[in-house]
C-alpha cells in the first residue's frame, strides 16, 4: 500500500494502551514529547524492567531552559511545564544510572516543541508499533486526539511519523549530566 490507511481512527487517552501494555515485548522504546510526565514518571519501574531485559530506550523532550515553553505555558494557561519536565528528567537519571555504560537509555532535549508527541515499539521491525497523541490549542491531555500505527497495517504513516522522530532526534542536542549531577544539552554533531 503506497497511501494512508482508512482503517485509521481517532482514539481519546482512555482507549489507547499504556506504556506497559504497548511495549511489553518491545527491544526498542521511543519517546517524543513536550516533557513526558505522563509518559515516563508512572512507569519507571516498567522503564527499569526492561532496561535490564537489554531494552534499548530514546527519548526526546523539550530543553527546560528553552524560551519556547513560555510559548507553550501562554497557549496552556499555567505554569506547570518545567516542573513536569524536571520530574521526568529525574526519573531519567535514574533510568540512565541503570544503563550504565551500556548507552541503553539515551536522551535528547529540543528548543523547539514538537505539534505531536510519540510513543513507539521496534521502529525497525515488523512488530513496530507507534501511538502518535496530537497536540491541541488549549486542548487537556484527555481531549487529545490518540491514534496507533502498525508497521503491517499502516506502513505509510508509520513510516512518516518513524522518519519524523530519527529528524527530531537528529536535531536534538545530547543530554548530559555535569560533575554536580546538573543537566546540560551538548549539541550533536552530524558527521
Amino acid at each position: 500500500m503506497n497511501g494512508p490507511s482508512s482503517k485509521q481512527a481517532l482514539k481519546t487517552r482512555a482507549e489507547i494502551l499504556t506504556p506497559p501494555n504497548h511495549a511489553q515485548a518491545a527491544t526498542e522504546i521511543c519517546i517524543l514529547g513536550l516533557h513526558g510526565a505522563t509518559g515516563i514518571t508512572p512507569y519507571v519501574g516498567f522503564y527499569e524492567q526492561k532496561l535490564r531485559e537489554g531494552c534499548k530506550i530514546r527519548i526526546i523532550l523539550v530543553d527546560p531552559s528553552s524560551s519556547v515553553i513560555d510559548l507553550w505555558e501562554q497557549t496552556r494557561g499555567n505554569r506547570t511545564t518545567r516542573a513536569y519536565l524536571q520530574a521526568s528528567l529525574e526519573a531519567l537519571k535514574l533510568l540512565r544510572n541503570i544503563s550504565g555504560r551500556e548507552k541503553k537509555c539515551e536522551v535528547r532535549l529540543l528548543h523547539i516543541y514538537p505539534p505531536f508527541s510519540m510513543f513507539a515499539i521496534d521502529l525497525y521491525k515488523d512488530t513496530g508499533s507507534i501511538i502518535v497523541e496530537f497536540l491541541g490549542y488549549k486542548a487537556s491531555i484527555d481531549r487529545r486526539p490518540h491514534i496507533r500505527l502498525t508497521a503491517l497495517s499502516d506502513p505509510y504513516w508509520f513510516n512518516f511519523f518513524r522518519q519524523q522522530f530519527e529528524d527530531y532526534w537528529m536535531d536534538a542536542q545530547v543530554w548530559k549530566l555535569d560533575d554536580s549531577g546538573q543537566s546540560k544539552a551538548q549539541l550533536t554533531e552530524h558527521l
